[in-house]
């Protein structure tokens, strides 16, 4: 499976939320991703399989604190863990924020 690794808008959030439920249960909503999107802080990444962009595989939330970043969420839908996908989120996050 090929995989694309790209910036969150707005018209991710309910994916990006359906992913979050599945993964971790309640905790983070709709609402709070879109404010979590809207901050100047705020770094979100999300990876799609086979060049379909409905097709979520994970998601990365994170935010720079100072010269620190830290991850919030890091979540792989269940079917699709193990394949190297959070990998793949993290190493485009470090290289982003190297560069």
């Amino acid at each position: 499976m090929t995989r694309q690794i790209r910036n969150v808008g707005e018209l991710d959030l309910d994916s990006i939320s359906e992913l979050v439920a599945r993964c971790f249960g309640e905790g983070w909503g709709r609402a709070a991703l879109g404010d979590f999107l809207a901050s100047s802080t705020g770094r979100m990444r999300v990876v799609i399989g086979d060049g379909d962009p409905d097709r979520l595989l994970g998601s990365l939330v994170a935010r720079r604190v100072a010269e620190l970043v830290e991850i919030d969420l890091l979540g792989v839908a269940p079917e699709f863990r193990r394949q190297g996908h959070a990998a793949a989120l993290l190493e485009e996050l470090i290289c982003d924020e190297a560069a």
